[in-house]
């Protein structure tokens, strides 16, 4: 059973190894979009295209058969586009100008 339960194991660590890549690859692929896109037609794409995310996202309907645990997950969902945005807008460096002139 425990040579059973270690190839278990690594089945599943590879998997998230595996999972953890497509994610960073798709994360590096959609900020250099981005990043270009707005290079090009300015800062205002990029805080359009944020605003479009938190807004689909906060319509989105928890999970009718575990609404609490459905509702935290979409806080959760917002909380980590709204940090993915940051980290673009620090890179436009939008984030920098909106603190120094203290309109937050």
């Amino acid at each position: 059973m425990s040579a059973y339960i270690e190839k278990m194991q690594r089945e599943i660590e590879s998997l998230l190894n595996e999972l953890s890549a497509d994610h960073a690859v798709n994360r590096i692929i959609l900020q250099t979009l981005l990043l270009n896109m707005a290079s090009v037609r300015g800062p205002d794409l990029l805080l359009g295209v944020k605003q479009q995310v938190v807004e689909a996202l906060q319509r989105s309907t928890p999970n009718p058969d575990d609404p609490q645990g459905g509702e935290r997950k979409t806080q959760l969902t917002i909380m980590r586009a709204e940090l993915f945005f940051q980290d673009l807008e620090r890179a436009l460096g939008i984030g920098e100008n909106k603190q120094r002139d203290g309109s937050h």
